[in-house]
């Protein structure tokens, strides 16, 4: 009974640790996959421009950062371009970085 009860126990944590993988992994892909940019334009008139890009990562935090430097910057009344590491590339007109 007690060697049943070990190999079930081994399996169990077995199946964890693969579904725990499989599932940090997904979270992984998905954060890569993410493409674009968003662009924030100030109520008045611009006084610059910033681009800020972030890595989505997986816990979603870098990407809570960059929204909130971006709201920061358009706040103080710059055009704010928030772009995703990777995505494609972005055309800021004639803005010197």
């Amino acid at each position: 009974m007690n060697r049943v009860m070990i190999v079930g126990l081994v399996i169990v944590l077995i199946l964890v640790v693969v579904i725990a993988g499989v599932g940090v992994i997904a979270l992984d892909v998905m954060s890569y996959t993410a493409t674009g940019s968003e662009s924030l334009n100030p109520t008045g008139t611009s006084v610059g421009h910033a681009l800020v890009v972030y890595n989505p990562g997986v816990s979603g935090e870098a990407k809570s950062a960059a929204q909130k430097i971006a709201s920061d910057l358009r706040a103080k009344g710059y055009e704010v371009k928030l772009a995703v590491s990777g995505a494609q590339p972005l055309r800021m007109h004639q803005a010197t970085i």
